[in-house]
Protein backbone atom coordinates (compact mmCIF):
# COMPACT_ATOMS: atom_id res chain seq x y z
CA UNK A 1 0.00 0.00 0.00
CA UNK A 2 1.12 3.61 -1.22
CA UNK A 3 1.32 5.95 1.61
CA UNK A 4 1.01 9.85 1.41
CA UNK A 5 2.64 12.03 3.93
CA UNK A 6 -0.66 12.85 5.13
CA UNK A 7 -0.53 9.07 6.30
CA UNK A 8 2.34 9.49 8.06
CA UNK A 9 1.67 13.12 9.85
CA UNK A 10 -1.41 11.59 11.22
CA UNK A 11 0.49 8.28 12.43
CA UNK A 12 3.54 10.30 13.81
CA UNK A 13 0.79 12.82 15.52
CA UNK A 14 2.70 15.82 13.80
CA UNK A 15 1.60 18.09 10.66
CA UNK A 16 2.31 17.46 7.04
CA UNK A 17 4.51 20.36 7.03
CA UNK A 18 6.59 19.13 9.74
CA UNK A 19 6.37 15.35 7.88
CA UNK A 20 7.66 17.26 4.58
CA UNK A 21 10.78 19.25 6.49
CA UNK A 22 12.38 16.15 8.02
CA UNK A 23 11.87 14.03 4.40
CA UNK A 24 13.44 16.98 2.85
CA UNK A 25 16.21 17.25 5.55
CA UNK A 26 15.06 20.97 7.35
CA UNK A 27 15.51 21.67 10.49
CA UNK A 28 13.37 20.17 13.30
CA UNK A 29 12.93 19.49 16.81
CA UNK A 30 14.58 15.61 17.62
CA UNK A 31 11.16 14.55 19.17
CA UNK A 32 9.02 15.82 16.09
CA UNK A 33 12.21 14.00 14.04
CA UNK A 34 12.14 11.17 15.87
CA UNK A 35 8.22 10.67 16.19
CA UNK A 36 8.16 11.12 11.96
CA UNK A 37 11.24 8.45 11.09
CA UNK A 38 9.28 6.19 13.28
CA UNK A 39 6.51 6.26 11.49
CA UNK A 40 8.18 6.60 8.24
CA UNK A 41 9.53 2.92 9.46
CA UNK A 42 6.82 1.32 10.62
CA UNK A 43 4.77 2.39 7.88
CA UNK A 44 7.40 1.54 5.15
CA UNK A 45 7.03 5.20 3.68
CA UNK A 46 9.14 5.87 0.71
CA UNK A 47 8.61 9.01 -1.17
CA UNK A 48 6.51 9.42 -4.66
CA UNK A 49 9.20 10.96 -6.97
CA UNK A 50 6.82 11.05 -9.51
CA UNK A 51 4.14 13.01 -7.46
CA UNK A 52 6.79 15.27 -6.36
CA UNK A 53 8.27 16.01 -9.45
CA UNK A 54 4.24 17.14 -10.60
CA UNK A 55 4.59 19.50 -7.28
CA UNK A 56 7.64 20.77 -7.94
CA UNK A 57 9.91 21.99 -11.40
CA UNK A 58 12.07 18.82 -11.62
CA UNK A 59 10.94 15.40 -11.66
CA UNK A 60 14.14 13.59 -11.09
CA UNK A 61 12.88 10.82 -13.41
CA UNK A 62 15.24 9.67 -16.48
CA UNK A 63 13.43 7.86 -19.14
CA UNK A 64 14.89 5.81 -21.64
CA UNK A 65 12.96 5.14 -25.35
CA UNK A 66 13.81 2.79 -27.47
CA UNK A 67 12.19 2.55 -30.89
CA UNK A 68 12.72 -0.86 -31.06
CA UNK A 69 13.68 -3.66 -29.22
CA UNK A 70 16.78 -4.66 -30.76
CA UNK A 71 18.26 -2.04 -28.71
CA UNK A 72 17.62 -3.73 -25.02
CA UNK A 73 19.40 -6.68 -27.15
CA UNK A 74 22.92 -5.51 -27.82
CA UNK A 75 25.51 -6.84 -25.84
CA UNK A 76 26.77 -3.15 -25.31
CA UNK A 77 23.48 -1.49 -23.84
CA UNK A 78 22.31 -3.83 -21.35
CA UNK A 79 25.58 -2.88 -19.00
CA UNK A 80 24.93 0.87 -19.58
CA UNK A 81 21.35 0.72 -18.73
CA UNK A 82 22.07 -1.25 -15.98
CA UNK A 83 24.66 1.18 -15.08
CA UNK A 84 22.28 4.21 -15.39
CA UNK A 85 19.60 2.59 -13.15
CA UNK A 86 22.03 2.22 -10.56
CA UNK A 87 23.14 5.74 -10.37
CA UNK A 88 19.70 6.83 -10.85
CA UNK A 89 18.91 4.82 -8.08
CA UNK A 90 21.95 5.26 -5.76
CA UNK A 91 20.63 9.71 -6.06
CA UNK A 92 17.07 8.96 -5.27
CA UNK A 93 16.25 9.07 -9.23
CA UNK A 94 13.95 6.87 -10.65
CA UNK A 95 14.85 5.59 -14.19
CA UNK A 96 12.34 3.88 -16.34
CA UNK A 97 13.09 2.19 -19.84
CA UNK A 98 10.52 2.21 -22.71
CA UNK A 99 9.82 0.69 -26.18
CA UNK A 100 7.34 1.73 -28.52
CA UNK A 101 5.77 -0.57 -31.06
CA UNK A 102 5.56 0.01 -34.60
CA UNK A 103 1.61 0.68 -33.75
CA UNK A 104 2.26 3.71 -31.72
CA UNK A 105 5.53 4.80 -34.17
CA UNK A 106 3.14 4.75 -37.04
CA UNK A 107 0.19 6.43 -35.26
CA UNK A 108 2.96 9.34 -34.53
CA UNK A 109 4.08 9.65 -38.24
CA UNK A 110 0.60 9.48 -39.91
CA UNK A 111 -2.09 11.12 -37.56
CA UNK A 112 -4.09 10.15 -39.80
CA UNK A 113 -4.09 6.37 -39.25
Amino acid sequence: MDFSIWDVAKRAGVSKSTVSRVLNGNAVGQASYQKVMDAVKEMGYRPNYMARGLRGNSSNVIGVLSLGGMMFRTPHCAPVLRELQMCCSSRGMTCFWYMMTMIILMALTRPNI
